[in-house]
């Protein structure tokens, strides 16, 4: 039997509870489910959002408000936020050794013993502002593990979700690190692109449909053939995450004759990383077929500073002078390790070919303008807007299917579009925002100018208005955006809606206020919201205008707006200064 030196044994038998209790403290906390409600979500860590990478999960409240919502783990309140957009009104509780939770779009906050809802009032008062973002010190609001902290809602952006953020350290990690969600649905792979680079630009991308067979998915045609030296790949996939709608994936590699050449995860964002959306996604692809779509680049573009990617030769491949094909798999992952593979052939094609014609060189550091072959239609480009020097071009005419599919989905006619054609590539990622102008096409009159917009699209979705102005001196229309894509200057003479909501929306009371609510629609250009006029019973109102459900609600005091008949009255524009009212006898009870 080996012997113990009992000088160190008093030594030891103090440490030992010293190093337990060192372990105890510096260990993540563990974190619980912060509603009472099915493990659901409807957005995982690093989605796009916009520009942006989601920096938490959004956790499914059935689509209501009200919820209570309890701290993951017991803390004190570092930071409350309350203001019209982003987070809405959201709760940040530290758990010590910089790590923290937060909660989001909340309806309201904890007003218990804390009276957290009265404090913000409060706060808002003292300092006369309607956004508050107060960081507390040395806060004395304890919350223990599973106590109510707030009412889950939807203020800020989005309809009625609970937003859930793990921090540690100032990084965003993933939160179903510590929260298990039971998950045995693999993804699903939609489409594959393979697409070829040349000086910084896409100016080749072929649209490979897939099949599963025998358990793995392949390409329709296969092997796909592709004409290009420099060759990268993005692919369109989703995942439920035990759930009907979807979801982004976890993790995606990327093999060449099965060595790895690319991977990304979503681990962890880092605080530069939450900017990054457009180098790990393609943003021009949002949806495809009409439903929501997530297509991830595939390689390290020129400004990509994604701390989640690793790399063999950025993820590029391309064919060296004694081979003509390469075999390629990808897989795609979820968090709870449900895998799918997509595998297939490339094969060098040897043909002469037109790629890179018409493109013009951009030198990032100058201030550039790109004009088609009539000079109707001109793309200026600041100075250090790009990431690196790039090629571009305007191509018209557009694809007539395109045209028509457009005219289709938003009932318009062939009259209305004036002029339509594409800055390629659309992939291209900016730092300021670029100017378009387009010379006025003859045949319109001095009074369709109001109504006339440029109009933003990519294929399978809604075209967007941008904010455009005339000049009369230039006889031109002209606007900005921070993308390429298809733009066609459109003439939108349709007023839009203002109408009833169902019954149960139309009117909710809480506590001492009645909320009255009207819909509101248009088929092309927005609700300018800054327009809107509400007058009941012949007062005239403050109102909010709510982007998501498309809604004008008026917040009043139920004295004011009791029970009985009231004449309700509302009138809009949209941003075509087409206008819209409503006005009906309505009984309250």
């Amino acid at each position: 039997m080996k012997k113990i030196n009992l000088d160190v044994l008093p030594l030891v038998l103090f440490l030992v509870p010293v190093l337990i209790f060192s372990i105890i403290i510096s260990a993540d906390p563990l974190i619980n489910w912060p509603v009472n409600l099915p493990k659901s979500l409807s957005a995982t860590l690093g989605e796009i959002r916009g520009f942006s990478l989601h920096q938490g999960i959004d956790i499914k409240t059935n689509a209501r408000s009200g919820y209570p919502v309890f701290a993951g783990g017991r803390g004190t309140v570092s930071r409350l936020i309350s203001r019209d957009k982003g987070y809405g009104n959201a709760i940040f509780i530290d758990h010590g050794n910089g790590f923290e939770s937060v909660y989001g779009h909340l309806e309201s906050f904890e007003e218990g013993k804390r009276r957290l809802n009265t404090l913000v009032k409060t706060l808002k008062v003292i300092y006369n502002i309607d956004d508050l973002d107060f960081k507390l010190t040395h806060s004395n609001f304890y919350f223990n593990k599973d106590e109510k902290i707030a009412l889950a809602g939807e203020s800020g952006s989005g309809l009625p979700h609970l937003h859930f953020e793990i921090r540690k350290n100032n990084v965003f990690v993933n939160p179903l690190d510590y929260i298990h969600i039971k998950d045995t649905t693999p993804p699903v792979i939609e489409n594959i692109y393979v697409c070829v680079e040349k000086d910084n630009a896409t100016i080749l991308e072929t649209n490979i449909k897939v099949k599963k067979k025998w358990g793995a998915y392949t390409t329709v045609n296969n092997p796909v053939e592709i004409e290009g030296k420099k060759i990268y790949f993005k692919i369109a996939c989703y995942d439920r995450a035990g759930a009907y709608n979807r979801v982004a994936i976890y993790r995606i590699k990327v093999y060449e004759n099965k060595k790895k050449i690319f991977e990304t995860a979503f681990d962890r964002l880092q605080p530069g990383d939450v900017r990054q959306g457009p180098f790990v996604y393609d943003i021009s692809k949002s949806t495809i077929k009409g439903g929501v779509s997530y297509v991830y680049v595939l390689c390290r573009k020129e400004g990509n500073s994604y701390s989640g990617i690793k790399t063999l030769r950025d993820g590029y491949t391309n064919f060296s002078n004694n081979e003509n094909q390469k075999n390629i798999s990808i897989s795609v992952s979820d968090f709870a390790g449900n895998e799918e593979t997509l595998n297939f052939k490339i094969r060098q094609k040897l043909s002469g070919s037109n790629q890179g014609i018409g493109y013009a060189s951009i030198d990032q550091k100058k201030n550039t303008t790109i004009q088609n072959s009539d000079n109707t239609i001109q793309i200026n480009i600041p100075d250090n807007a790009l990431h690196a020097d790039t090629l571009m071009k305007i191509e018209e005419p557009v694809n007539p299917e395109i045209i028509a599919e457009l005219c289709k989905s938003y009932s318009m006619s062939g009259s209305d579009l004036f002029k339509t054609f594409s800055v390629l590539p659309h992939d291209t990622i900016y730092k300021k925002p670029i100017k378009i102008s387009i010379k006025r096409p003859s045949g319109i009159s001095d009074d369709e100018i109001k109504h006339i917009q440029i109009f933003q699209f990519f294929e399978g979705r809604k075209p967007g208005a941008l904010k455009t102005s005339y000049s009369l001196y230039q006889s031109q229309f002209t606007a900005e955006s921070y993308t390429n894509g298809f733009f066609a200057l459109i003439t939108d003479k349709t007023p839009p809606k203002i109408f009833l909501p169902p019954t149960f929306e139309l009117c909710e009371d809480r506590e001492i206020y009645r909320n009255i609510r009207l819909y509101t629609s248009d088929n092309l250009s927005k609700i300018n919201k800054n327009s809107i006029i509400c007058i009941i019973d012949g007062e005239t109102y403050p109102y909010t205008f709510d982007e998501d459900r498309k809604w004008i609600e008026v917040k009043l005091p139920r004295k004011v707006i009791s029970n009985g008949l009231h004449h309700i009255f509302a009138k809009a524009f949209d941003e075509a200064e087409n206008e819209a009212v409503f006005r009906g006898l309505l009984t309250f009870e």
